[in-house]
């Protein structure tokens, strides 16, 4: 945790991050919402700032997120809990259908195109047709398991959990708690796979990439 006293008389650039942080609770999932806010308060669709600050202090109440420790600052995930759900969401598909490449390609019958594309989305798909080598390389896919499911979707779904799950693991809890909360809470995750910390790094760093040259145009 943090001292806000001292931080505020002697590095106001970290009093006013750790505030920043604290306070990240911009998109937590609608379910998660209902659960906690009456109907009659659409938090998400709040503009007043008094309003929204209040409702934002019940919340972090509320859903026991109090406070986001300093050494959380210091994760290089730290910004993915300002993303939009829509690209965290994304970012699960691309980095499945990365991994699954080679199949995607091979896909020729209109159906299972239309599978594809339903998942994927027209952008995602003709990036892993179009521009899927220049990120392979650095997709650590000797991390991955074995992925059994009946069919392509299914697994790309998956390896794209499984990925991304790699590199939220050794997470601080404060920070793991406010990423999930922004996803549908029976959504189940796995933050306990072994790691290599090498290969997290990469992943991440892919990550990163995929995010700002392919999912926020």
């Amino acid at each position: 945790m943090f001292n806000a006293k001292y931080l505020w008389a002697n590095d106001r650039n970290q009093f006013c991050q750790c505030v920043q942080y604290s306070q990240t609770l911009n998109d937590v999932h609608p379910h998660t919402l209902t659960q906690n806010l009456p109907e009659e308060f659409p938090f998400q669709k709040i503009t007043n700032k008094t309003i929204r600050q209040h409702l934002s202090a019940y919340l972090r109440k509320k859903l026991d997120v109090l406070e986001f420790p300093i050494k959380n600052l210091e994760s290089p995930l730290r910004e993915w809990l300002f993303l939009p759900i829509q690209i965290l969401t994304d970012l699960q598909h691309l980095l499945g259908a990365l991994f699954f490449t080679e199949a995607i390609k091979k896909v020729v019958t209109k159906q299972q195109r239309e599978q594809l594309t339903s998942l994927l989305g027209t952008t995602i798909y003709e990036c892993i047709l179009k521009r899927a080598s220049l990120f392979m390389p650095l997709l650590p896919c000797n991390i991955a398991p074995k992925f059994s499911q009946p069919d392509l979707p299914a697994n790309i779904l998956e390896a794209g959990q499984f990925f991304q799950e790699y590199c939220l693991c050794n997470s601080s809890e404060p920070l793991l708690k406010r990423f999930t909360l922004k996803f549908d809470p029976t959504f189940t995750w796995n933050f306990e796979h072994r790691t290599d910390p090498t290969e997290q790094m990469k992943l991440i760093s892919l990550c990163d990439l995929l995010i700002n040259k392919e999912l926020k145009k």
